[in-house]
């Protein structure tokens, strides 16, 4: 069961205490009252006394802690995981669960996302979404496009990117798509702006939509749709979005979520 689940999306409303933005879950709290949030790139974490503070599922209960991390001297994130299966104390690199509270600290960089997850009997990761990105990743992975939660976002690395890139989503079945929802933050920021749409026939791509444009209105935590309306419905297993253009005020481009709708 997801009991916690923030990318850093909402804002601190106090010294200390955050507020989720829509589709996030959970409490947590900075350690400092230093830490800053980055629009697109998450919690900025510059000393190692730095890190937040998580409540914990209860005692008899099994936990799993995952933290999206970009070390400061970093180029790629990667993923810290701590796995608690039988109650007590845990502690693995930058993750220390006590039995009353998760500490997420010593660490220098910026913390992407924090997920955790309760759980009874052995642990058993969930799988991945099927989304996938010609874009180089640099928050979330595809995983973020397909994953039902608005919130989540997927970012390109920052600096660097090239056009045209592609958003390719397989569903593994084929379904019936009439529409093509786009979710993003910040988007003034970092949305994409010019957008293409194609379907798989079984053999080849299939162009449903070129060149749909998009004119963001928010720089901030509220997450925008874009919808795009193919000219008639297709059955489809996968989509391609081609990405002509984007906002790049921060270097990267980002997408939260890539939602389809039935006739």
């Amino acid at each position: 069961m997801l009991v916690l689940d923030i990318a850093f999306a909402g804002s601190f409303t106090t010294s200390t205490e955050y507020t989720p933005a829509t589709g996030e879950r959970g409490l947590l709290v900075r350690i400092t009252g230093l830490e800053a949030i980055h629009p697109c790139r998450g919690l900025l974490l510059a000393d190692p006394a730095h890190g937040v503070r998580l409540p914990v599922v209860p005692e008899e209960r099994g936990v799993a802690v995952r933290a999206v991390f970009l070390p400061e001297a970093g180029t790629a994130e990667g993923e810290l995981l701590l796995v608690r299966e039988h109650g007590g104390e845990a502690a693995a690199e930058g993750i220390a669960v006590d039995g009353a509270e998760i500490v997420i600290s010593g660490l220098r960089g910026t913390l992407r996302r924090v997920t955790v997850t309760a759980f009874d009997g052995p642990y058993r990761p969930e799988p991945n979404a099927p989304g996938r990105t010609g874009h180089s990743d640099g928050h979330s992975g595809g995983n973020a496009l397909t994953d039902g939660d608005p919130a989540s976002p997927w970012a390109s690395a920052a600096g660097g990117v090239t056009f045209p890139g592609e958003f390719v989503v397989d569903y593994g079945n084929a379904r019936q798509i009439a529409t093509v929802t786009l979710h993003t933050a910040w988007a003034k920021g970092q949305g994409i702006t010019d957008v293409s749409l194609e379907t798989w026939d079984g053999s080849a791509w299939v162009p449903q939509v070129a060149h749909h444009l998009i004119d963001w209105r928010e720089s901030s935590a509220k997450v925008e749709t874009s919808t795009v309306t193919l000219p008639k419905p297709v059955t489809t297993q996968k989509l391609r979005l081609t990405v002509h253009k984007a906002n790049l005020q921060w270097g990267n481009l980002a997408l939260y979520e890539i939602a389809t709708t039935a006739p």
